[in-house]
C-alpha cells in the first residue's frame, strides 16, 4: 500500500519506492536461486550463459518469447540450455520468464491505474486466462485482490 501511496506522491517518494520494489524483486530472485552443481572449472563459463540467458529474457519480457528462440540468440542447444538453466535456479526458464511477468504486473498493479487486463498484455501474456492463472499460482490471490489489499 505505501509503495502505491509513494508512487502517486511523485517526486523522490516515487524514485525510493521504485527503488524498493526493484529490491524486492531481486531478493525474490535471490530466494529461488539454488547454488551451481558444477565443478570449479565451468562455473565462471556457465555462470556466463546463465546470466546471458536472463538477460535476453529481461530485454524480451514483455514479448513473446520461447526457449527456442532464447537458446538461438545465446548459440545453445535447447535442452542444453534448459537443463544448465534448472541446475543454476532449481527451476525451467518458462517458470523464471512467468515469475519475472508477474513481479512486474504486480508492480503495475501498485504504481499504476491500468486495467487489469491492459497489464496483462503489457506483461507479455498472450491471454487472459493465462494471466489470471499464473497470478493466482504465484501469488495466491487474484490480479484484483493483490491491487485491494495493496490499497487497504
Amino acid at each position: 500500500k505505501q509503495w502505491y501511496l509513494d508512487c502517486k506522491s511523485g517526486g523522490e517518494l516515487r524514485e525510493i519506492a521504485i527503488l524498493e520494489i526493484e529490491a524486492r524483486i531481486k531478493r525474490m530472485g535471490l530466494k529461488y536461486k539454488k547454488k551451481s552443481q558444477y565443478n570449479d572449472d565451468s562455473i565462471s563459463t556457465l555462470t556466463t550463459k546463465v546470466t546471458n540467458i536472463c538477460q535476453y529474457i529481461s530485454e524480451h519480457l514483455e514479448e513473446e518469447i520461447s526457449v527456442d528462440m532464447i537458446a538461438k540468440h545465446i548459440n545453445l542447444h535447447p535442452n542444453y540450455m534448459m537443463t544448465i538453466f534448472k541446475k543454476e535456479f532449481g527451476y525451467s526458464i518458462n517458470q523464471y520468464l512467468t515469475r519475472l511477468r508477474i513481479a512486474n504486473a504486480q508492480r503495475l498493479l501498485v504504481t499504476t491505474d491500468q486495467k487489469i487486463l491492459q497489464i496483462a498484455f503489457a506483461c507479455g501474456f498472450q491471454t487472459p486466462s493465462r494471466f489470471y492463472s499464473a497470478f493466482h499460482d504465484i501469488v495466491g490471490c487474484s490480479p484484483k485482490a493483490f491491487k485491494k489489499q495493496c490499497l487497504l
